[in-house]
């Protein structure tokens, strides 16, 4: 029995592969943990939310320079050093301009503040597959498209575009369902009922370029088997 048994290297291809989902699993963890934390400290009035979306973008512009070191595109690099910069910009705000002390709480406030932002983004997201339909039927009826064109159709559609289409169709039922949420939590008397919109809003938008980065290809193939 022992000589049958197999040896595995301390290190083989598995383990690599394991160690990238291991890291993309905790990268996602920790930019939920920090969305949540600058959610959190914006309800309560607390400038620490500067540090949150700071890290958030700070992150994200680290993730996009690594990119750029991969691809080797210019707008991995421009985007990643927006991001970082901003970020950066974030964190040295928190420290040289701190803003009004925390003011305590309103538990109801404060679950209504976190929870709500989730909410209104599934909602969006709702919206974004009806409009996703729609626009798919629509084509294909204006075009008189068939399975060959729709193919050559999703062949040729460069990345950008890809990109800009669907962000595009979630857009704007999150920014108007964000503006919903305004609505509510200024009725609530909440402290910064804009800059809980303002980051629902962004916040929805990064969720979504994650998800459409993800699953690309899972989502060309659902779309080309519906149409």
């Amino acid at each position: 029995m022992e000589e049958n048994k197999i040896i595995r290297p301390v290190y083989d291809e598995r383990d690599e592969s394991i160690g990238l989902l291991a890291k993309g699993a905790a990268w996602n963890v920790v930019l939920g943990a920090a969305q949540a934390a600058a959610m959190v400290c914006a309800v309560q009035g607390n400038p620490a939310w500067r540090v949150c979306l700071g890290m958030v973008l700070l992150g994200i512009g680290a993730n996009l320079v690594a990119r750029f070191g991969e691809y080797r595109e210019g707008r991995w690099l421009a985007a990643g050093l927006a991001s970082g910069g901003a970020g950066i910009a974030l964190l040295l705000w928190f420290v040289f301009l701190p803003g009004a002390a925390y003011p305590g709480g309103n538990w109801l406030a404060l679950v209504v503040g976190v929870v709500l932002p989730f909410l209104l983004q599934k909602g969006a997201a709702l919206v974004f597959v009806l409009a996703v339909l729609l626009f798919f039927w629509i084509k294909g009826k204006a075009g008189h498209m068939d399975e060959e064109t729709w193919d050559a159709w999703f062949r040729g559609l460069p990345n950008g575009a890809y990109g800009g289409l669907f962000l595009g169709l979630y857009a704007l039922p999150l920014a108007l369902l964000s503006a919903v949420g305004y609505l509510l939590w200024a009725w609530l008397g909440l402290a910064a009922p804009a800059l809980l919109a303002g980051l629902t809003f962004l916040f929805g938008l990064l969720g979504a370029l994650r998800k459409l980065d993800a699953h690309k290809g899972e989502l060309w193939e659902k779309l080309r088997n519906i149409c």
